[in-house]
Parts: C-alpha cells; sequence; structure tokens
C-alpha cells in the first residue's frame, strides 16, 4: 500500500519533464487548499487562476468509478471531460453512469493509440535514469 515514489519525487520528476514547456506548471494544490478532492481542486483552480475551459483528463477506465467520486454531477458540470483510450475499457466505458449522465455533453473521447508499457516498466525506467 506504499507509494513506490514519494510526494516530493513525484513533484521533482514532474518538472524535470515539463521544464522546457512554459504552458506547463506543476504545483501542489492540496496543502494549499487542505483537500485532496477533485472538486476542491477544480473549484480552486477556476476561482483562483481565472479560466474559461478546465479540462480533466482520465482513462476510460475511470469512467466505470466516477460516479462513486465525492460531487461527481458537479465536477462534469465545471470542467469538460477529456477521456484517452485505455485497452479493454473503451466499448464498455461508454454505457457507464457518468456517460448517461452526461448525454454526450461535456464529454471528448480521445480515439489514442493503445499505450503499452505499464506504471511498472516506466517506474524501472525512471529509477535507471536517476
Amino acid at each position: 500500500k506504499k507509494t513506490f515514489f514519494s510526494l516530493k519525487d513525484r513533484i521533482k520528476q514532474a518538472k524535470k519533464i515539463t521544464k522546457k514547456n512554459k504552458n506547463i506548471e506543476v504545483i501542489y494544490l492540496d496543502d494549499i487548499i487542505g483537500s485532496s478532492r477533485s472538486i476542491k481542486i477544480i473549484q480552486y483552480v477556476l476561482k483562483n487562476k481565472k479560466l474559461k475551459d478546465l479540462y480533466f483528463i482520465v482513462g476510460s477506465d475511470i469512467l466505470f468509478k466516477f460516479h462513486k467520486w465525492h460531487s461527481w454531477k458537479r465536477i462534469v458540470k465545471l470542467v469538460k471531460l477529456v477521456v484517452f483510450s485505455r485497452k479493454g475499457y473503451d466499448r464498455n466505458s461508454k454505457e457507464s453512469t457518468v456517460v448517461k449522465y452526461l448525454n454526450k455533453n461535456n464529454i471528448t473521447f480521445i480515439k489514442n493509440k493503445p499505450i503499452k508499457i505499464s506504471s511498472t516498466t516506466l517506474r524501472k525506467k525512471m529509477i535507471r535514469s536517476n
């Protein structure tokens, strides 16, 4: 149940990966907001970053559980939900509670090529590169 990389390490890696892209800012909001709930983070970002559009990116595997998230209906009203393909989940995910609730509004399905690398393989590569 212990995380593979500490939060400090994950933030450091995210900053390292994105440092050349000036359009990406890596920030950790849980301490500032006092919550790790997605709805709280979304509300904070919308209020403090003065954004017109906010996109919430998930994999198609998440759609089956998304309706169990705290304030999920509020989340999908505040953001544009973007769903990336995950092998083995795409067909059935379109029958999820969230998709039925949204009725094709405010949701975009991305037909990306399946990613054939596991998180375990990524971790091993990151350890070798450090």
